[in-house]
């Protein structure tokens, strides 16, 4: 059991009444690691919500290795671990924990020392059974989060794709290579916009 008043400092538990809080509370654990430990993998059974007090921690998806260009995913695919993104104090890791079917759709693990509030889930959706609207009080906070990580997730995208743009454009030396590739003149201005619009 952790404090409510240590829940009460975060955003992401705003709005929630004393006893409601109390009941996030009686539900939470203090954790402790250090960096490199995996919270979860994608693809497994979640039971815990996340909270993190200190420290990042990385959020990773399994990709196909680099030059696998095959356009389905079989089953003896060669996958790597990405960080998509990473995230620090305030941010709740693994909500999927409150959505059914409890799956992680992403992994998580340290990237420096954490401290972390962990939530059984199992607890809290007893809880959302006896208490309806703190049950919708709580998906409502977990599709914010949900909306916010993938706000975040398109930005880097988008940056990524854009700096990788702009290297390419300055690669091209000439004009002739500029015209053959639609990038001659103020070009690369339009042919940028047309990409950013379609992301």
């Amino acid at each position: 059991m952790v404090s409510p008043e240590l829940l009460r400092r975060y955003a992401f538990f705003g709005g929630l009444n004393a006893e409601q809080l109390a009941s996030l509370a009686k539900a939470a654990d203090e954790v402790v690691l250090e960096g490199g430990n995996t919270l979860f993998r994608e693809g497994e059974a979640l039971h815990s919500l996340y909270l993190v007090v200190d420290g990042r921690v990385a959020i990773t998806m399994e990709l196909p290795e680099v030059g696998n260009r095959s356009a389905v995913q079989l089953p003896d695919t060669p996958m790597r671990e990405a960080v998509v993104s990473m995230v620090s104090a305030g941010a709740v890791v693994a909500w999927s924990a409150l959505v059914p079917p409890y799956v992680a759709t992403s992994g998580a693990r340290t990237d420096s020392a954490c401290r972390l509030v962990a939530l059984d889930c199992r607890d809290l959706r007893e809880s959302f059974d006896q208490d309806p609207h703190f049950g919708y009080l709580m998906l409502t906070k977990v599709a914010q989060a949900a909306r916010d990580r993938i706000r975040d997730l398109h930005t880097e995208m988008l940056g990524g794709v854009r700096r990788a743009f702009w290297r390419e454009t300055e690669n091209f030396t000439t004009e002739t290579q500029r015209t053959q590739r639609g990038l001659w003149h103020g070009n690369h201005h339009t042919t940028w916009h047309t990409l950013e619009c379609r992301l």
